[in-house]
């Protein structure tokens, strides 16, 4: 099993003690999964030693760690470019960022609905985005730079 599994099964049977994952994996997914798991701390192997004994040092006072790389990750996640897109799909994201529900993009765009729905989620793959509102908000902020 991985470590977030053995994260889970611990918590569920010992509840006090405190778990920090040491990991080279800094994508948000799997930060999320491990803190959702019940690890209090998260901590990426690239850091420095001094780092590392002072953060285990945090985390046995009873403090919640995160990394600082890994504290970034959370709010700022890493968003795939949208030059990774056809130009349909570009299209689609900006019928999205204009507001335009799955049928309104169909009907700009020629398309039936559940072609719409079948490739935003393809583009949500893609950009690994979660929702239409974040796509949004993504392709708003990445426009304004």
């Amino acid at each position: 099993m991985d470590g977030i599994e053995s994260t889970r099964i611990i918590k569920e049977h010992w509840p006090g003690i405190q778990i920090m994952v040491l990991t080279t994996f800094q994508d948000e997914s799997n930060i999320r999964q491990a803190l959702q798991a019940g690890a209090e701390g998260y901590l990426l192997k690239s850091a420095s030693i001094e780092n590392m004994a002072q953060q285990i040092r945090t985390l046995a006072s009873g403090s919640t760690v995160l990394d600082a790389e890994v504290l970034k990750t959370i709010m700022e996640p890493d968003y795939k470019s949208f030059d990774e897109l056809t130009d349909r799909e570009n299209d689609i994201v900006e019928c999205v960022a204009r507001g335009l529900s799955n049928q309104e993009i169909a009907d700009d765009l020629f398309l039936s609905a559940g072609t719409v729905r079948n490739m935003l989620s393809v583009i949500l793959d893609k950009l690994e985005i979660r929702d239409r509102t974040q796509l949004a908000i993504y392709y708003l902020q990445r426009n304004e730079e």
